[in-house]
């Protein structure tokens, strides 16, 4: 895995475990996240209500104000507020034998219900196997990597949303450029204090 996305995921918050091989596989399976992550366009969902309700602190003791806003939003809650969800699970709707296999394998045998060409022209022929490394309230709601990537230290993210399921895709890009979309902490803050900052009283 190529060092500016180690760096990134660790920026991120994330955890990155000695993998059990050197496969594609092994390495994704040793990201972890803690917590939620949001993307640079996320919409401060939320905030007002949290300001609301914690309308003497933010006056009083900001520092403890943007502590307490932190340690609500990065969890691993599923409330709904814009976030993603690192979720590393395997996707094999095209691998005889697996559950996959048996519940998709009619949706992607049909050429009129996905479109794996964008995939087969990074990858190529033979089988695919995926990783769904995401998944989101936003749009696209579905991220995944093939496991037959021909770069593994930077594999191609593929985005897709559940209406329309493998037949259209919104991201197609290298996870080193994925993982820019996400906010750090800090960058978190900003945007929140940039949107409260005309609040007064």
């Amino acid at each position: 895995m190529q060092k500016q996305i180690i760096s990134r995921i660790k920026k991120l918050g994330g955890q990155i475990l000695k993998a059990r091989d050197d496969t594609l596989r092994a390495h994704m399976s040793t990201i972890q996240f803690p917590h939620v992550l949001y993307d640079q366009d996320w919409d401060v969902y939320g905030i007002d209500a949290f300001y609301e309700k914690n309308r003497g602190a933010f006056h009083s003791t900001p520092t403890d104000f943007y502590d307490a806003l932190e340690a609500e939003y990065f969890t691993d809650s599923d409330k709904p507020r814009g976030q993603s969800f690192w979720c590393n699970e395997l996707f094999t709707p095209l691998t005889p034998g697996t559950d996959h296999f048996k519940e998709w394998s009619s949706c992607f045998d049909s050429s009129d219900s996905v479109d794996l060409q964008p995939i087969r022209d990074i990858v190529g022929g033979g089988r695919l196997e995926f990783v769904q490394i995401m998944y989101s309230f936003g749009f696209p709601d579905h991220y995944y990597v093939c496991l037959q990537d021909p770069k593994p230290a930077n594999p191609t993210v593929f985005g897709t949303d559940h209406e329309v399921f493998f037949q259209e895709y919104s991201v197609v890009e290298p996870l080193s450029m994925f993982l820019k979309r996400f906010l750090t902490r800090s960058a978190f803050r900003k945007i929140v204090r940039e949107y409260l900052s005309g609040k007064s009283g």
